[in-house]
């Protein structure tokens, strides 16, 4: 029995660490949506952090880098710098959004690191093209949904633009700390039902 219990505490472990990045996907292509990001209130931001908005008005989109960015007030939001180590997207809304787009715009040939929800989720070493665009869409496929979006370019890149996101109806990717609780759960109820199984044997003695 104890060495069933262990087996099934393993396979849950790693039911629950897997799932955390195979149902998240990232893949060439792009989207129209009506939740475009636009520059919060539509006026042009400069700083460490700057503050968009989903759609005209929506809810709040937070950008913040150890670059200076840029913000621009027309349109869908341009987050630029010069240039554009790395950048951190954070959702007031959460978890709500299980799918967004955006397009990178690379200077030379490179690559980028995208970590998801704190590293629930992340992907490494993507690559990105010199000539210009490179259009990506992040999604949840079984509806999962994501509150924060971490990249990091290698080298630097001109421009993160097009940022569009799309609702869904799935459960947020829990954070890293999320599934350290999850397993420590798991590992308790191992331990509670070893201790009954003591306590039994016990009384027939």
């Amino acid at each position: 029995m104890k060495r069933n219990l262990a087996l099934a505490t393993v396979a849950a472990a790693a039911m629950l660490c897997g799932s955390a990045s195979a149902t998240i996907t990232l893949t060439p292509g792009v989207f129209g949506s009506q939740f475009g990001v636009h520059a919060d209130n539509g006026l042009d931001q400069t700083g460490n952090t700057v503050f968009g908005t989903v759609g005209i008005g929506g809810s709040r989109v937070t950008f913040t880098s150890t670059d200076t960015l840029f913000l621009n007030g027309q349109g869908e939001a341009i987050i630029d710098a010069n240039p554009l180590h790395n950048l951190t997207v954070t959702f007031a809304q959460t978890n709500t959004f299980s799918q967004a787009t955006f397009d990178i715009e690379a200077i030379t040939n490179g690559v980028f690191d995208l970590s998801v929800n704190g590293g629930a989720a992340t992907f490494a070493n993507t690559a990105l093209s010199g000539n210009g665009a490179n259009k990506f869409v992040l999604s949840g496929t079984n509806g999962e949904t994501f509150n924060s979006l971490a990249f990091t370019f290698t080298p630097a890149v001109d421009d993160l633009k097009q940022f569009r996101l799309q609702p869904g109806a799935g459960a947020q990717i829990p954070e890293p700390a999320t599934w350290a609780m999850m397993l420590v759960g798991v590992g308790g109820v191992g331990a509670v039902l070893r201790s009954k199984r003591r306590r039994r044997k016990l009384a027939l003695a």
